[in-house]
């Protein structure tokens, strides 16, 4: 697939987006797996939507061959690892490419609600599943509560149990009582997770989320507030001067410490700065607080004055570029301080991104085995480039607490 009737930049990230789609194309499988990953499904609609206005809009092989794919139904309902809730927001977001999707997308959205107000997600002990951005029920409230089309009365079996797990200052309900046998997840265990992919800005998200639909009572801004309390509670300003938090969190209300000479290195959307800055700059609007406003964009500014590609960006590929862990995520961030925060210097670090990740398309996709997701991998890239050139629909962020 090559698409080259556009400026130069826009031309190469087209072409990286169509060998995207050719890559998920030639991938064999039978379907009734899973529901698939969102990211092939929303590149290919931001693929459609840069033709020419008025043009056909003809559905790909890539989408066919995704739709075949997701016949086996999902285990849970979050958005990304095939959760159904991502599966509605790709459906969603394409059937404004192909309308003929919009029936499926509008029934689908129906059970996702259904299957939120029969779940039964842990009160005590909790894995990233039972209150997640990215696996669980905040991100599952996200994209009901963003769908403009939808009942915004569909979250609030979602509102209550997060509601529920922040009922107290120190958020001992998100603490995770789950992977004490997980190599990879076992920090977690005792703890409560300070990242916005897995941990309370998350939970933030989903609420402040509700609260833009009109569907976030008192008690859900009370626990709104004692998140964001928490999280200011929980930073710390690091050896480049960036205010910055941990994986995860301290003892609750202890005093913010002073600049410490540790650097903290990952400054990305899933952890540290720039999601979480962003994640209360949007709960400070509101819960209508200047105060938190202010911190917000000043720990944003703080990473903006430290930022270093070699600090910041040093994960080996494909964590250097991904949404979750890297140059994609922080794009997308920036560009939402830029677009609606106005703030200094955002714009400009969102621009230098773009190149970082123009100057790496060629290696977006390598082979059978390449990552093609929208979290982590080449899906996400594109779909993150193209949104930022303005082509076609934006309401996908909402999913990762953006817009």
């Amino acid at each position: 697939m090559s698409l080259r009737d556009t400026a130069p930049n826009t031309a190469a990230v087209l072409d990286a987006a169509g060998a995207v789609l050719d890559a998920y194309t030639a991938r064999s499988g039978p379907g009734g797996g899973p529901f698939e990953d969102p990211g092939v499904l929303l590149v290919a609609a931001m693929v459609a939507d840069a033709g020419p206005p008025g043009a056909p809009r003809p559905v790909p092989a890539a989408v066919r061959a995704w739709l075949a794919r997701c016949r086996g139904g999902a285990g849970r309902l979050g958005v990304n690892g095939g959760g159904m809730a991502g599966f509605v927001l790709a459906l969603t977001r394409a059937s404004g490419t192909w309308p003929e999707l919009a029936p499926t997308a509008a029934t689908m959205r129906a059970r996702l609600a259904a299957a939120a107000a029969g779940a039964s997600w842990r009160r005590d002990r909790v894995g990233w599943d039972d209150y997640d951005l990215i696996s669980g029920p905040s991100g599952t409230l996200a994209v009901l509560a963003g769908d403009p089309a939808g009942d915004p009365a569909d979250g609030a079996p979602i509102v209550a149990h997060l509601t529920a797990l922040c009922g107290t200052p120190d958020l001992a309900g998100l603490r995770v009582g789950q992977y004490r046998d997980d190599v990879l997840r076992a920090f977690n265990v005792g703890r409560v997770n300070a990242g916005i992919g897995h941990g309370a800005p998350g939970v933030a998200v989903g609420l402040r989320a509700a609260a833009d639909a009109g569907a976030l009572p008192a008690a859900g801004y009370a626990a709104l507030r004692r998140v964001t309390d928490w999280l200011v509670a929980q930073s710390y300003v690091d050896g480049r001067g960036v205010r910055s938090w941990p994986s995860t969190g301290r003892a609750v209300h202890r005093p913010v410490p002073g600049p410490t000479r540790h650097v903290s290195r990952r400054q990305a959307w899933c952890y540290g700065n720039p999601g979480i800055a962003w994640a209360l700059w949007e709960a400070a609007r509101v819960l209508d607080d200047p105060g938190l406003s202010a911190f917000a964009a000043d720990a944003a500014g703080s990473f903006l004055t430290g930022y270093d590609d070699d600090v910041h960006l040093d994960e080996q590929y494909p964590d250097r570029v991904g949404v979750c862990h890297g140059a994609a995520g922080l794009l997308l961030v920036m560009d939402a301080f830029d677009r609606y925060a106005r703030l200094p210097g955002a714009g400009p670090l969102r621009d230098h991104l773009a190149g970082v990740l123009e100057a790496r398309l060629d290696r977006l996709v390598r082979g059978p085995d390449t990552d093609l997701s929208l979290l982590a991998g080449a899906a996400g890239v594109v779909a993150a480039l193209l949104s930022l050139d303005g082509t076609g629909d934006r309401r996908w962020l909402s999913a990762f607490g953006l817009r």
